[in-house]
């Protein structure tokens, strides 16, 4: 008896000086409103402890970080000008005016008072890249004392064209004729000058002198007898007829082109370009 109450004592001892385990701590609850509640909202609590930098890093948290993007504005369109190169004209075209006064050349005024060349004074060309300060519409040769020569088509040239194309007659086509055809030239066929384009008329390529009214075509000859000898003709007399006049106009011309020769099977192509130092070399196939 005495042994069993003195056990009890000991317990009651033991339990008076026993130290309290702490109770961990209960986490924020949300608390939802019951279907009882309607539609009143349960107000709830929610407590945020801030971390020291020491304790996070202790704790092994590692900071949220969230990056926001900003759309740019788009650029603004800009509008880029378009520029156009000049327009050919249409095909067959051979004139290009503008409503401007003839500009006075002096080697116009020595031809018109010769009498050997009728022509008439144009207004200044200006075509985009293309163009002739004094143009004049070619319409015959007429030598003194000679056989008048007219030109099929009038052509747009320069005066110094019409020079070159009035010795060119006189001090050889003539001549040629009367030895290989047996009588003089009456008029030259299929005839052109000034036209906006490119060499062989080719787009792109560069400018021929067709585009300065530098140039003259002739396609064929006309006879006394009323007959054309074109410049392709392959009769023997014709043949050599044609060889002189066309070896003859190297010389009066700086470019003389034709048959054999790309683009020029079927016509001369005669013209003033300037080529060396002296403007004068010539191109001659």
């Amino acid at each position: 008896m005495l042994r069993a109450a003195l056990l009890w004592g000991l317990l009651l001892t033991s339990a008076a000086f026993a130290v309290p385990l702490p109770q961990p701590r209960p986490a924020a609850l949300t608390v939802n409103p019951s279907p009882d509640a309607g539609s009143k909202k349960v107000p709830t609590e929610r407590k945020t402890e801030k971390l020291k930098p020491s304790e996070a890093a202790k704790a092994d948290e590692k900071p949220v970080t969230e990056t926001v993007i900003i759309p740019l504005p788009e650029p603004r369109p800009v509008d880029i000008p378009v520029i156009a190169g000049p327009t050919p004209p249409p095909p067959g075209l051979v004139e290009a005016e503008v409503p401007l006064d003839p500009i006075p050349d002096p080697i116009c005024d020595a031809l018109e008072k010769s009498g050997e060349v009728e022509f008439d004074r144009l207004p200044r060309i200006i075509d985009g890249d293309c163009g002739a300060w004094t143009p004049i519409k070619l319409k015959a040769l007429a030598p003194k004392d000679a056989q008048r020569v007219p030109f099929e088509n009038p052509a747009t040239t320069t005066c110094q064209v019409a020079i070159a194309a009035l010795d060119w007659l006189k001090t050889s086509v003539q001549p040629a004729a009367l030895k290989h055809l047996g009588g003089p030239i009456t008029a030259f066929r299929q005839t052109g000058g000034y036209e906006c384009r490119g060499r062989n008329r080719v787009i792109g390529a560069k400018m021929s002198e067709h585009g300065r009214a530098n140039a003259l075509d002739i396609g064929g000859f006309e006879r006394s007898n009323g007959k054309v000898v074109p410049v392709q003709d392959q009769g023997e007399a014709e043949l050599g007829f044609l060889m002189e006049v066309r070896k003859a106009a190297c010389g009066p011309f700086t470019t003389v082109l034709g048959p054999g020769v790309e683009a020029h099977a079927e016509h001369f192509h005669l013209d003033l370009a300037r080529r060396g130092k002296d403007g004068r070399t010539t191109y001659c196939r």
